[in-house]
């Protein structure tokens, strides 16, 4: 008797398909269960330097920042606030060496409160027991002028007189600036001014980063010249007395009479706006000598003979 060969049908290659197919399903889904196992029980994800975005693509973490424009001069009113790079955070900001008044929270600087010097400034992200990010950077802050304007003699002189005005107070590399009653001298921007003009004089210091700041004031003053007061005498030469004429507008003036030898033999005060004065020289030996007017404008003399 022959035997029967088995017999394949559409049926049966349908049913091995189906099998096939959840098999390979219940073995991935056993890797899938095993993997987060092996997740829950690794270090959590906050605890590295990346972190899982929202597609389950890895974040690396930033620290980076800088401090940008603002003053970098310190004992000044103000504040430096970080600026961060794209997706930085900020974590514990520490400095070094000491002197740097540094928010250990924001990273933000306290100019009035800091010293001058060159600070690195690190901002360092926890990561719990992983190694953590962090990233610095270099911050210079300058010295606060100390201006002073000392003259090289007197202040006060005649026309055609000068004074010489020199600046200090400033660091290596400052730069200068002199001003006369609030308005700047283009032409004075070194150290020294020669002020030859009336007027209160300033300096103003500026040192590397911005420090800027003024000196006190010194008054200058120009005198205006002195002229010769205008006079005239008769008679002269004169028995005994004579009449000095100055004019109505005449200021105060000391009259003084000397002989020969240029001894002071008389002298006398006339107030100011008196016209005329008279002197009398009646108790001097008849003889040649020399008068002399002064004011406040200036001096003249006079020959007057006595007969």
């Amino acid at each position: 008797m022959r035997a029967l060969s088995s017999i394949s049908t559409p049926a049966a290659h349908v049913l091995d398909s189906v099998a096939s197919w959840w098999s390979h399903a219940l073995i991935l889904l056993g890797l899938l269960l095993m993997s987060r196992a092996s997740r829950a029980q690794g270090p959590d994800a906050d605890q590295l330097a990346f972190s899982e975005s929202a597609g389950g693509a890895p974040t690396t973490l930033s620290a980076a920042f800088a401090y940008d424009g603002g003053s970098r001069c310190a004992g000044t009113v103000g504040q430096l606030v970080p600026a961060w790079a794209n997706g930085a955070q900020a974590g514990t900001f520490s400095a070094s060496p000491v002197g740097l008044s540094l928010n250990p929270t924001t990273g933000v600087v306290d100019l009035a409160r800091s010293q001058a010097g060159a600070y690195t400034i690190t901002n360092q992200l926890a990561a719990g027991g992983a190694a953590g990010v962090a990233a610095s950077t270099f911050l210079v802050l300058h010295t606060l002028p100390s201006p002073v304007l000392t003259a090289s003699g007197p202040t006060t002189f005649g026309a055609g007189g000068a004074v010489r005005l020199t600046a200090s107070g400033g660091t290596e590399g400052a730069t200068y600036q002199f001003f006369n009653n609030g308005q700047l001298i283009r032409e004075a921007t070194s150290n020294t001014y020669t002020a030859t003009k009336s007027g209160s004089y300033t300096v103003l210091v500026i040192n590397p980063g911005s420090c800027v700041a003024a000196s006190a004031a010194v008054p200058v003053t120009v005198a205006p010249a002195k002229t010769a007061p205008e006079l005239s005498i008769a008679p002269n030469p004169t028995p005994a007395h004579f009449t000095i004429f100055t004019g109505a507008a005449a200021p105060a003036a000391r009259i003084s009479v000397r002989n020969g030898r240029g001894e002071e033999v008389q002298t006398g005060l006339v107030p100011a706006g008196v016209p005329s004065y008279d002197v009398d020289l009646s108790s001097l030996a008849a003889g040649t000598y020399m008068l002399q007017v002064t004011t406040a404008t200036g001096r003249v003399m006079r020959r007057v003979v006595r007969e």
